[in-house]
């Protein structure tokens, strides 16, 4: 089962969790052809799991509020302690940078002026911060407007790393060719900065090898363990499933097939939750629901897609769905410029009348941010900003 925008909604974690009762129940754990997959559609966010890349995780699948598990990472760090308190997450950082908790930024690898919900509040923030970075492969980020620095980043081919995808299977990513001008891939960038700062005792890494050896050395006795695993080994070999525990381990094609579970009973456990909605409500004022996505040539906020002249044939400009029975209650035809308002903002885009879309329901893309100087085309101008109260995923881009 494929659920895409399980996780980006305000019962995000509720959504889920329904999801795997549903498996859990009904025996659809372990098998062949089936499993609660709740796509997210991140680039590589499995590996950002791995390795604790939230505000409120630790590497390989911990959590930094369990004493025991920051008690593990601080050991192998070689430090006395971590702080129990979590950082900000990331629509919680904007609103720090806003109010002035947050003096400085830097962002790597995404587009918060177009990706994040509620632009109208990100760009607040941007301007009100003291000092902000921007990493990136690309000048076409609308964020990069309000960087007081630039740091120009080495795309995926010009770097060599390591993706883990939905199957829990890693690929090793080989260079095959040089970085552009002073471009540098993101480790490097983060290595110089360490040694700056006087770090370079801890951050003595000689390329991105040694790196993610010292990574799956964090993992080893977790249920992520890939403590098996290497560049060399993945250049040689291929590529492997989660969990390989060993050198000799030729990885783990498939969880649960025991019906034992990572719990400490190793026994499932059916997690009940409300069955209520905490979105925004429908009024008389604002009658429709709005739902965004991606188109099928696109990606996010389109700093690469969007140059290849190809890729913008298929759609080229932002548009409203809309059904036929809510387009002519408004007097609304296809190809009319068309108003999208709430409190947060609005949007201006050609409608598209389609019983593609069900009464009551309109879609807007989520790629175009600034375009011509003018974010009439910018579909976060009024998505909602609402969050679940455990995963605080934002309830957007769905």
């Amino acid at each position: 089962m494929w659920c895409m925008g399980f996780n980006q909604s305000v019962i995000g974690v509720n959504k889920n969790l329904a999801l795997l009762n549903l498996h859990l129940i009904t025996g659809h754990l372990g098998k062949p052809g089936s499993g609660p997959f709740s796509l997210t559609g991140q680039p590589n966010a499995m590996g950002g799991r791995e390795v604790g890349g939230l505000s409120n995780l630790l590497p390989a699948h911990r959590n930094l509020a369990d004493p025991q598990h920051r008690q593990q990472v601080a050991d192998f760090w070689d430090v006395p302690s971590l702080n129990p308190k979590p950082g900000y997450t990331a629509t919680e950082m904007f609103e720090a940078l806003k109010d002035g908790r947050m003096k400085a930024i830097w962002i790597m690898c995404t587009n918060p002026l177009v990706s994040l919900p509620n632009s109208n509040l990100v760009e607040e923030a941007l301007k009100a911060a003291k000092f902000v970075v921007v990493q990136d492969v690309s000048n076409r980020s609308d964020t990069v407007a309000y960087a007081d620095l630039v740091l120009p980043a080495a795309a995926w081919g010009e770097k060599t790393g390591t993706m883990t995808n939905s199957k829990r299977r890693i690929s090793h990513l080989s260079q095959f060719t040089e970085p552009v001008g002073e471009a540098l891939p993101d480790s490097e960038i983060i290595v110089k900065f360490a040694h700056k700062m006087g770090f370079g005792h801890a951050f003595n890494y000689q390329n991105s090898a040694e790196i993610y050896d010292e990574h799956v050395r964090l993992t080893k006795g977790t249920n992520v363990d890939i403590s098996g695993v290497s560049h060399e080994r993945l250049r040689n070999q291929g590529t492997l499933q989660w969990p390989v525990p060993s050198s000799q381990s030729n990885g783990t094609p498939r969880l649960f097939t025991d019906g034992q579970f990572f719990t400490p009973s190793r026994k499932a456990q059916i997690k009940t939750v409300p069955d209520e909605n905490q979105s925004e409500p429908l009024t008389p004022e604002r009658p429709l629901v709005l739902t965004t996505g991606r188109i099928r040539d696109q990606w996010h906020t389109m700093t690469k897609t969007g140059k290849v002249n190809k890729l913008n044939q298929h759609i080229p400009k932002a548009f409203l769905e809309i059904n036929p029975i809510d387009a002519t209650e408004r007097g609304i035809k296809d190809g009319n410029i068309v108003t999208v308002q709430n409190g947060r903002g609005e949007v201006r885009v050609p409608a598209k009348v389609t019983t593609d879309i069900r009464p009551g329901v309109v879609f807007l893309p989520m790629h175009w941010g600034k375009v011509l100087q003018s974010t009439a085309a910018r579909a976060n101008n009024i998505t909602s900003d609402l969050v679940d109260p455990y995963s605080k995923e934002p309830e957007f881009k769905l």
